[in-house]
């Protein structure tokens, strides 16, 4: 397995995923949504980069890394917007070697810190946290 820079043909793939993904990573927030996600994900992507894992041609995840401003410290840092394998390839370490390289792209970029954001029941929450990444901000909400 390699991971790469994502060639264009790759991040038209990773955009056919991108509703199922938007479901998916927000636990069924984003569903009747998916749109909003991915326009988002294209925002963040007009920053930033994919960088995929391969093996034979195969995509089989795909991290997106770029750079926003921490607004309440007003400074650039790094920000993992997108983290994704894909479901038959789990349980590999893919998602560990993609998380490594894109913030190992952050640290090059000279970024001090990487944010993210996940949503509390989602798995790879478990992975974020074996990186040391820390709970910095809780969102609630209540239906009415």
């Amino acid at each position: 397995m390699k991971i790469v820079k994502a060639s264009n043909s790759d991040v038209q793939t990773i955009f056919r995923h991108a509703k199922k993904v938007a479901v998916e990573s927000t636990m069924g927030y984003a569903k009747g949504h998916e749109q909003h996600a991915v326009n988002g994900i294209k925002m963040a992507l007009s920053n930033g980069y994919y960088l995929v894992a391969k093996e034979d041609h195969k995509l089989l995840g795909w991290v997106l890394v770029t750079g926003t401003i921490d607004s309440i410290k007003n400074t650039y840092i790094g920000y993992i917007a997108d983290l994704y394998v894909l479901e038959e390839h789990r349980k590999k370490g893919i998602g560990n070697k993609l998380l490594k390289a894109g913030l190992n792209k952050c640290k090059q970029h000279g970024y001090k810190y990487v944010q993210l954001n996940v949503f509390a029941k989602n798995p790879a929450k478990n992975l974020y946290e074996e990186f040391g990444f820390e709970d910095l901000v809780h969102t609630m909400q209540i239906k009415l």
